[in-house]
């Protein structure tokens, strides 16, 4: 049996917005007095995706493609949005994020491990840039923001931490702790015609997550953090850009309050063997396109070639055929075991959402009783919702 109708995931597919018997949730908290802004990212290797709540109790995401271009100095008409991280009385350069940036010829940034990435200057512009952006679109405005942010990791990078069960290991700690924890940035946001604006964003402490751990909160948990399924094991398999990860994740209700378990494991490459073969496809057509550009191929059956967009839905269609036989071959064995329920998120779940439902039905497993297939909309921000609600538990835990 799945979750209840009460859960964090039942409130988005029905897009109410998220009240508890104290009012509306929103991710504005005082803590000592002091406004906090509650935010959750998860910096992929393909895709920063970032969750909040807005003064009404919405929720608010955003995607942004991992893609930096430095240097943005047009020199007439309307430009793009771009940004500037100072650093004490000196101001960086100017540069792009996401969707402007691939199209300015910007770069995919390094991919990699939390502790490999966070080193690199572009990284920490980009992710502070989304962060903005991800504030824009709770409706907060520019000017000063302490932030608790909760940061999705991936799974390889979360162990055992003795007395308080799961927590990052150290290698992520340390990059957190050293490039973002307790720091304050000041970042100047340069819109399309030249207004400009003064964020100073204090991260006040981060909360690190196992990025699967997410969709398990969002698809068990209630809005105030209430464990609503009677299901003991689960099975999450999460279809992100770099990763195809699973979860096993364990409920044991025999103390006063449940507590978790998770055991995890990489089964291979995520939509990237898709974005791959799809590049590989368009070669002789576009020589130039990204792993980056190819992703977002994959999600809107459109490239830019030449300069004018391009239908391309057959070359994804073959793809998929093809090439997303071998990610169904590494999902069966744990679409097939009937020991643990199953769910299923990411951006494969969207990719590869008809041959997934097919297998279960041939398995005769049925949804939403025996799995779960994240829907289309959502699939790709379970994870980061999740986080986001994880970090206003934590909250409400440190008000009480």
């Amino acid at each position: 049996m799945g979750a209840s109708v009460e859960t964090i995931l039942q409130h988005l597919l029905t897009d109410q917005p998220f009240r508890t018997d104290r009012g509306v949730l929103t991710s504005t908290i005082h803590i000592d007095t002091e406004p906090v802004v509650c935010i959750a990212a998860d910096n992929g290797n393909t895709f920063f995706k970032g969750a909040i709540l807005d003064s009404r109790g919405q929720l608010k995401t955003v995607i942004i493609p991992t893609a930096y271009c430095p240097h943005i100095d047009d020199k007439a008409g309307t430009t793009i949005v771009r940004y500037r991280v100072k650093s004490g009385d000196t101001a960086g350069d100017t540069f792009a994020i996401g969707h402007p940036a691939i199209a300015r010829g910007g770069a995919a940034l390094m991919v990699g491990s939390t502790a490999e990435r966070l080193p690199d200057l572009r990284q920490r512009e980009f992710l502070l840039a989304s962060i903005i952006e991800l504030l824009l679109a709770g409706g907060y405005t520019a000017g000063a923001h302490t932030l608790l942010l909760g940061f999705a990791i991936p799974n390889i990078e979360v162990e055992r931490v003795s007395g308080r069960g799961m927590g990052a290991r150290e290698d992520t700690r340390t990059a957190l702790k050293h490039y973002l924890n307790k720091a304050t940035f000041e970042v100047e946001r340069i819109d399309a015609r030249d207004a400009r604006s003064t964020w100073t964003l204090t991260i006040q402490s981060i909360l690190p997550q196992a990025q699967t751990l997410g969709t398990f909160i969002a698809w068990s948990h209630t809005p105030t953090g209430r464990l609503v399924t009677d299901v003991e094991a689960v099975d999450v398999l999460d279809g992100g850009g770099g990763d195809l990860q699973r979860a096993q994740i364990f409920v044991d209700r025999t103390g006063r309050t449940p507590s978790f378990a998770m055991s995890s494991e990489r089964l291979g490459d995520g939509s990237v063997v898709l974005a791959q073969a799809l590049r590989r496809k368009l070669h002789e057509r576009h020589r130039d396109m990204t792993d980056i550009a190819a992703h977002i191929g994959l999600m809107t059956g459109k490239a830019t070639i030449h300069g004018k967009p391009t239908d391309i839905r057959a070359e994804v269609a073959d793809v998929q055929a093809i090439q997303g036989r071998e990610l169904q071959a590494k999902m069966l064995p744990v679409l097939r075991q009937t020991g643990r329920y199953v769910v299923v998120s990411g951006g494969l779940a969207v990719l590869l959402r008809g041959p997934i439902l097919a297998a279960l039905d041939a398995l005769s497993k049925r949804e939403p009783d025996d799995a779960l297939v994240i829907n289309h909309g959502l699939a790709p921000i379970t994870n980061v919702v999740g986080t986001l609600f994880a970090v206003l538990f934590a909250a409400a835990a440190r008000r009480r």
